[in-house]
């Protein structure tokens, strides 16, 4: 079972591609079964489950936390999703070798050894990491909105890995980033609205302002042009008696004979 087990972590961190043949795996898997059903100077069951369960908390104690220290935003969501897809390996070829156990697992731990592996790791990693995680991808998302260029593909498999670790680790991982998203835009639009509101505020002000400053420009126009004042009737008067004083005297013609006698009569 040592062996099996160094062969599983091999495979899982990608030094060893040769998968179980299937005489290996009916070795490893007889030799479980074997050991859980013997009674000879006790049962071997419970040293087999430490087996199982030491091998995963080495994986996570000396590959994954140490692998994930000291990064963030990019780099940290990278890691976690290799880090994942090679721990579900390791869980993989584990849990059917180990599969013997199932029912020592269920009686004496009350719980489906099918559930042991993630359970581990959500919490030794996600559960004390997972503001990290969360903050990592929020981050992203906010300078996209700000017309930052991210890659999208990030973004997507992040969440992708919080549905999944939230199904096989029973936890609540992506019900808690989706409430944390939804708030956050929440705060956002209503900052804009601010904005908005005001920005139209000052708008309408500067244009009634425009408004008045081009009609007092236009009436100043008008007046500069020629356009005639309007005066009182007595000046008025006054002009048209001065126009008329002003006219050439009319040429004085000698009467007609007709015009002489009706002067006569």
């Amino acid at each position: 079972m040592e062996e099996a087990i160094e062969k599983v972590k091999r495979l899982a961190d990608g030094t060893n591609q040769t998968p179980f043949s299937s005489e290996e795996y009916m070795m490893y898997f007889s030799c479980a079964f074997f050991f859980s059903s013997i009674r000879f100077y006790g049962s071997y069951t419970g040293i087999l489950y430490e087996k199982f369960i030491a091998a995963l908390q080495d994986n996570i104690h000396e590959v994954i936390l140490p692998t994930l220290d000291g990064k963030e935003d990019v780099p940290l969501l990278m890691e976690i999703m290799d880090l994942w897809s090679k721990y579900k390996i390791l869980a993989h070829w584990l849990l059917r070798f180990f599969e013997p156990l199932r029912p020592f697992c269920s009686i004496t731990r009350g719980a489906n050894i099918s559930d042991v592996p993630y359970r581990l790791i959500c919490d030794g990693v996600f559960d004390p990491m997972w503001s990290r995680f969360r903050g990592a991808v929020m981050r992203l998302i906010n300078q996209e909105r700000a017309g930052i260029m991210v890659d999208r593909d990030i973004i997507k498999a992040a969440i992708r890995l919080f549905v999944e670790v939230d199904d096989k680790g029973k936890r609540f991982y992506y019900r808690n980033f989706e409430q944390v998203l939804l708030t956050d835009i929440d705060a956002r639009y209503i900052k804009l609205a601010q904005e908005w509101v005001s920005d139209c505020s000052g708008l309408h002000r500067h244009g009634r302002n425009k408004n008045g400053i081009l009609l007092t420009s236009e009436h100043n126009g008008k007046c500069g042009r020629g356009h005639e004042v309007p005066v009182s009737g007595k000046t008025n008067q006054k002009r048209r008696g001065i126009a008329l004083s002003r006219r050439p005297p009319q040429s004085l013609s000698c009467p007609t004979s007709e015009q002489a006698a009706c002067c006569l009569l």
